[in-house]
Order: C-alpha cells, then sequence, then structure tokens
C-alpha cells in the first residue's frame, strides 16, 4: 500500500524534499498527476520544473509511469539534469545528445527519465518506426517551453504529436498568445496517442 499522494508531499511525510513547496506547486503537482493531458501555463519563475519533477516521482514510485520523455531547449539539459537529481535522486537520468551512435544506446539505456533537445529529437526522429523515439509508447511525453511547437505546420510540432504516448503534458511561462491556430497547436499535443494514430487536428 503506497501512502496518500498528500502524505508523501508532506514536509513532514515519508519522502524527502530539498524544500517546502508552496500551496500553488502542490495544486500544480495534484493537477499534473490527475491529468493524462494538460496544458501548464504559469508565469516564468513560478517552479513548472519542480512541479513536474515532483509529479513524476511520485507517479513513478507509485509504478504508474514507467518512462517520462522530456523535450527541452539543449541549454536547459543540464539544468533540468541537476534538478531531477536534486527533487528526485531515486530517478535514474539519460541525456540524449552527441554524435549519433552515442546516441543511440543513450535511447536505449535503462532510465526513468530521458532529457532530449528539440534539435537532437527532430534529427532522431524520423519516418521509420524503428527510429529510437518510436520503438515505444512513452507514459508521459514532456513539451518543456512548449511554446516552440506553436506553429501547427513545423517540422517540430508534427513530430511532437505523432510521438506515441499515454500521457502528455506541455508547459509553457510565455504567454498564451491571442492567435487560436497557436493555442490549438498545443492543445493538439495534449491529447495522448497511440503508435500509428494519425494527430488529432483542432478547428
Amino acid at each position: 500500500m503506497q501512502p496518500p499522494t498528500h502524505l508523501l508531499l508532506a514536509q513532514n511525510g515519508p519522502l524527502e524534499w530539498p524544500e517546502a513547496l508552496f500551496a500553488y506547486q502542490l495544486e500544480g503537482i495534484q493537477a499534473l498527476m490527475s491529468h493524462d493531458a494538460l496544458l501548464l501555463a504559469d508565469d516564468m519563475g513560478l517552479g513548472k520544473t519542480i512541479q513536474t519533477i515532483a509529479a513524476l516521482r511520485l507517479l513513478i514510485l507509485q509504478r504508474q509511469v514507467e518512462t517520462a520523455l522530456v523535450i527541452l531547449r539543449a541549454g536547459l539539459i543540464n539544468q533540468w539534469r541537476k534538478e531531477v537529481q536534486r527533487w528526485a535522486p531515486e530517478l535514474r537520468i539519460s541525456a540524449i545528445r552527441g554524435p549519433g551512435a552515442e546516441r543511440t544506446w543513450q535511447w536505449t539505456t535503462g532510465a526513468d527519465v530521458y532529457l532530449v533537445s528539440y534539435e537532437t529529437f527532430r534529427a532522431d526522429f524520423t519516418d521509420n518506426p524503428y527510429s529510437p523515439p518510436r520503438r515505444r509508447v512513452w507514459d508521459v511525453v514532456i513539451l518543456d517551453e512548449a511554446q516552440t511547437i506553436k506553429n501547427r505546420d513545423a517540422e517540430i510540432s508534427s513530430k511532437c504529436k505523432r510521438l506515441p504516448r499515454r500521457r502528455a503534458w506541455a508547459l509553457t511561462g510565455t504567454p498564451v498568445e491571442n492567435n487560436e491556430d497557436q493555442l490549438a497547436s498545443l492543445l493538439e499535443f495534449v491529447t495522448p496517442v497511440e503508435e500509428d494514430s494519425a494527430p488529432r487536428r483542432l478547428k
């Protein structure tokens, strides 16, 4: 029997947390854990990364999730790695970068959380269904700075939406612009799809 989520998140609970979580962060963690599809659009600097890592930690410990793929800016990979090590020290990390030969084993090494830049993901996701990002159905795919896919016709947008996934979380600190197509593009991603399913296109 796993302790309830609110107890796992408590500062004096069975899990150690490096800092006390704010009430709004606890609310965000609970929302992520309870939704297979979620657009988390907090202002910048409010801890979306921490909320996401904490939610992943609990879902993995509760065995609801085994593999998580985080697609992010290349310059943020080290920051995410440090935050995962700090907030979820028991989780195994694979940072996918470097020459193609190295990336091949990085995609397949045993890990709980895989970190990959948008550029590397775009290069490694090909039409071949056995290309590394497509070899499994991910339990959760997370887009950091999800405004990267606001252009629904861009190659990176299409590839992110074609990823087989059970959960889809999009994180953005950029205000949702007053443009229905850009908002629709983000919402199209947070619609989990199985392998060989066509991405949903909103009107």
